[in-house]
């Protein structure tokens, strides 16, 4: 079996049954984690990075995840409220 994550799998127990996770793969009880082959994946690969000037004459990144949709930006009014007019630029921009 193979498996493509973030994080190495592991194995859940829920309702008697069994699981790798990521993924919700049922499996027997006496299942052995050992004989999943797992490929790291990484979000590096999906992001597009925009510097957008800010009303105050500061530069930001925006972050844009290609494969989860997620945004991120540096500003302080993103820190605080997650989301920022630099990100909705690049949203409706790009």
């Amino acid at each position: 079996m193979k498996i493509k994550s973030l994080k190495p799998p592991i194995l859940a127990h829920c309702s008697n049954q069994t699981y790798v996770m990521p993924g919700w793969i049922p499996v027997d009880t006496d299942f052995d984690l050992s004989t999943v082959e797992w490929e790291k994946e990484s979000y590096t690969n999906n992001e597009k990075k925009y510097e957008i000037k800010g009303s105050k004459g500061g530069t930001y990144i925006v972050t844009y995840n290609t494969k989860n949709g997620m945004t991120r930006c540096t500003c302080p009014g993103a820190k605080f409220r997650g989301t920022c007019k630099h990100i909705k630029e690049v949203m409706n921009k790009y």
